[in-house]
């Protein structure tokens, strides 16, 4: 969709969706670029947790789109409310793992994944992306039109 009238609509089918299963985010940026025939600014929401963020955002790159990165990731990714023996389920494949989690474990996962983050964000400084890492307690509509307001899209 293109243009601040869509914004409404936009907003109304993402919260009809329902996350599940395994994404290919490359693949599906691909897709995107090859079948939209004009380039211009570009937002892409996902928790970027693959290997494949890079090819994707260089594929809209080098189609001279403008990506605005998202990265959305749950609350308790950020700030894991766990300690002990647990079973962790993979939300998107099922897979099950027993774990023991100490606050050892605990301090490396949350070095790790802030690792992860700053370099994402390395990654679209280093390309000309905007960038903006929130938990999905941030109301979709506020980030929207935040970034609309910064880039003088509307007031």
């Amino acid at each position: 969709k293109r243009g601040k009238q869509s914004a409404h609509e936009i907003f109304r089918w993402l919260d009809s969706l329902t996350a599940e299963g395994e994404t290919d985010l490359a693949a599906g940026i691909r897709d995107f670029s090859l079948r939209t025939p004009q380039p211009g600014v570009v937002i892409v929401l996902s928790d970027f947790l693959c290997t494949t963020y890079p090819q994707g955002l260089t594929t809209l790159l080098a189609r001279k789109f403008e990506p605005v990165v998202l990265q959305i990731l749950d609350q308790d990714e950020v700030q894991p409310p766990l300690l002990g023996d647990l079973l962790l389920i993979d939300s998107e494949n099922g897979t099950k793992r027993e774990v023991t989690i100490t606050q050892t474990l605990l301090r490396k996962y949350q070095q790790r994944l802030s690792d992860f983050k700053n370099g994402l964000e390395s990654y679209c400084t280093r390309y000309g992306c905007t960038f903006a890492s929130v938990t999905n307690q941030t109301p979709f509509e506020d980030i929207i039109l935040f970034y609309l307001r910064l880039q003088g899209a509307i007031r």
